[in-house]
Formats: C-alpha cells, structure tokens, sequence
C-alpha cells in the first residue's frame, strides 16, 4: 500500500476534506480539488501542518538531536545547542525544541541568526554525528552540516554570542522539561538560505543538568 488518507482541509461547513498521501511520490492529492502539493508547496495547506509533519516524517524526511544531559562546570552558565544551515538544497522545518533542567531556570532563550552562518565558539561539541532519522534504519541521512552543543562541565558561556538575535525567553521547574515550540509554532530555514537558530538554557548552581532536543523534517 502506497497511500494513506489524510486530511487536507475543511470546507465552509468545517468539514474534513479527505485526501490521500502518496507514500512513494511524496504528495498529498486532494481528490476534491483536483490538485496535488508537492514537498515543495505543501505549506501551503497550514491548516494541515501536524499532519504534513507526521506523514514526511513516516516518509523519511524527519530527524532528531539531543545534547543529552549536560553539567554546567560552574555557577551561572549558559548551555546551548545550535544548528546552522548554508545554502542547503531543502527546506528545514523545526517543530519541537524541548529544555530540560533537573534544577528551575528562569532564563531559557531562542536565538535566530538571519543571513547568517556565524556560531558561537562557545559550542564546541559537534553533534552532526547524532542525528538520527525517526524512521529507525532509515538510509536517508540529513543535510545538516552543523550543530554545535555545550562541552561537559562547561564554564565559558556567561555571556552569549554569536547566536543571533534573541526571540524568546521562557523558563522551567526543576525535573521539568518545556517546548519552546507550542501551540504548532514552527520556524522554517528555506533552502537556499544561510540562517541559525540556537537554544540556551542557564542554571545558578555547579554541577545542575540541562538537555536540548531539535526535531525537524526537510523537504
């Protein structure tokens, strides 16, 4: 079987229009409307965003980081994690950005950096080596070329930079995780562009655990 239902809009009434999604072409055909969106314009059904993710994600075209745990080595420091791209030949869709801490912060910060593929030197730790596809045993493999995290016990970043532009502030109990990403916010790195986004998180205490998880999908 080489299609699943799948619904790709509503009517006036708000009734599900139901479709299908071509598992080997990769488009959802709307049977209704006599059309087909491609990976190339499927956003431009929003309203089926959750469901877009999930089916490329079935497809092969999703991915997943973690930093794991990592211990500050000091009071007061920044963990992170960052992702840049340089002119990839697909679009990267963020969808989930989780924080965890096992102590509270109230200092967790999304970075964008626009036009750009300039990192933090304080990232030292390469963790392109730990993408992993979400379908298990997948060969497709991402384009991502850097993604940079905290060293263990780490001590330099008091002060963030080269991240960008901060975008949001949140924060988080401890043995907690929080999504920066809810209520379906996304952010879209297009192909052909050069852009990063960062997450930092600080604790107040030596020795307090933070972990960064990205998941995305590239069409």
């Amino acid at each position: 079987m080489s299609t699943y239902p799948a619904i790709l809009s509503h009517d006036a009434n708000n009734v599900p229009i139901q479709g299908l999604w071509d598992m080997v072409s990769h488009a959802f055909v709307d049977p209704q409307a006599g059309t087909v969106l491609t990976d190339g314009n499927i956003l431009s059904a929003p309203q089926t965003i959750q469901q877009v993710i999930q089916y490329l994600v079935m497809a092969g075209k999703g991915f997943r980081v973690t930093t794991g745990q990592v211990a500050t080595g000091a009071a007061n420091v920044y963990l992170g994690l960052q992702m840049a791209v340089n002119n990839l030949s697909v679009n990267v869709l963020i969808y989930n950005i989780y924080v965890s801490c096992n102590a509270s912060t109230s200092d967790i910060r999304l970075y964008q950096g626009v036009g750009t593929t300039t990192t933090d030197a304080d990232l030292t730790v390469s963790l392109t080596g730990n993408i992993l596809n979400q379908v298990l045993g997948s060969a497709t493999t991402t384009a991502i070329a850097t993604l940079n995290g905290s060293p263990a016990a780490a001590t330099a970043e008091t002060v963030i930079s080269g991240a960008g532009t901060q975008v949001m502030t949140m924060a988080a109990s401890g043995n907690t995780t929080q999504n920066l990403l809810q209520n379906g916010s996304v952010i879209l790195l297009p192909k052909g562009s050069q852009n990063t986004v960062a997450t930092y998180a600080i604790e107040g205490t030596s020795g307090n655990k933070i972990a960064i998880t990205f998941e995305w999908i590239e069409f």
